[in-house]
């Protein structure tokens, strides 16, 4: 568990040698969350510069950069702003240990036993900061924190898309290949077994990722996860759109499907981070769930997805898609990012 607990905004103060911002990226930069899980608790001031969403994005952002997934838990306002983190590594796998009462040449996880121990813990510390802060609260949790992360609802108030997933839109890495039948790969060699399990597949897409290009896709996918597909067909466009969730499945579907509220998922784009740490590589598969899509749509509709997160002259514009809706403008668009 850490505390960071600053009296001054984020950015620090001119009066003030103290900046929280650094002293946050020093505790992801140099290693200090405990792995797999651990707990930050960040306290700071708010400012104009920095308001909740502005900090929430920064915690993001540098965990992101640095290996990490940041999950905001809970939060709590009364002049300062704290923030309660759950703070995993990104495709780390469970800490193993040994077990008195077992064969010493055998290691087993830790993971099982030590999951109601950590939730108690996260628990207790919670109770422990709204008892100190009870008195002092002038803006509701749920207000703090966003609404798909509490109520498993979108921001706009629809179900989650993955809803409609088929049981293998969320299927395991292990459900298409084992992940023992790389070790002692290189990344590149990897990347050609990966590549060559679905060469043939009719309905089926492969990809290698790098961490160079994961790290910014999945940091920017969490802070922006929709965005919008114009696919041309002949010489009309017809628009999708994906839905990232957790950074690691995009959703594909149309618009006009998705404003129904109960949208039909054409494409499914799962990201594996099982090889990240030991290969610096995450697979990426994605499966074609209707015959609306020709696979080689499909290919540039994934093509197109990590070009958005990647260049900055899309990105600007997927996040005006996702924070500034309506200065999103479709044909300006357009004409910057010409359509597949």
């Amino acid at each position: 568990v850490a505390f960071l607990d600053f009296d001054s905004p984020l950015g620090g103060l001119s009066d003030s040698c103290l900046c929280p911002a650094a002293d946050l990226m020093r505790y992801f930069r140099l290693g200090f969350p405990a792995e797999p899980e651990s707990v930050l608790f960040l306290t700071v001031g708010v400012d104009s510069s920095f308001d909740v969403d502005a900090i929430d994005a920064f915690v993001r952002w540098e965990a992101a950069l640095n290996g990490y997934t940041a999950e905001l838990e809970k939060g709590w306002r009364y002049g300062r702003i704290t923030l309660l983190y759950k703070i995993c590594r990104v495709g780390a796998p469970p800490r193993q240990t040994q077990r008195p009462d077992t064969n010493p040449s055998v290691l087993q996880t830790e993971e099982t036993e030590s999951v109601e121990r950590r939730a108690k813990l996260a628990e207790h510390m919670a109770s422990l900061v709204s008892t100190a802060v009870d008195k002092k609260v002038d803006t509701p949790i749920h207000q703090m924190v966003r609404a798909s992360a509490t109520s498993g609802k979108t921001s706009s108030g629809r179900e989650p898309l993955q809803r409609t997933v088929q049981s293998g839109g969320t299927s395991p890495l292990d459900s298409f290949a084992r992940v023992d039948a790389f070790d002692g790969a290189t990344s590149v060699q990897v990347r050609e077994i990966w590549l060559a399990r679905f060469a043939t597949e009719e309905r089926t897409i492969a990809g290698v990722l790098s961490r160079d290009e994961f790290v910014p896709f999945h940091a920017a996918s969490l802070r922006c996860p929709r965005f919008l597909v114009p696919v041309q067909r002949g010489s009309a466009l017809e628009n999708y759109m994906w839905e990232v969730q957790n950074g690691v499945r995009l959703l594909f579907s149309t618009v006009e499907s998705y404003k129904t509220g109960t949208p039909q998922v054409e494409l499914v784009v799962m990201l594996f981070t099982e090889l990240l740490e030991s290969h610096g590589v995450v697979l990426l598969l994605a499966q074609l769930t209707s015959s609306t899509l020709t696979k080689l749509e499909a290919v540039g509709m994934v093509r197109y997805a990590r070009r958005a997160y990647a260049e900055p002259s899309w990105l600007r514009w997927v996040v005006k898609f996702n924070k500034s809706p309506k200065e999103f403008n479709v044909e300006k668009f357009l004409a910057e990012c010409k359509p597949m």
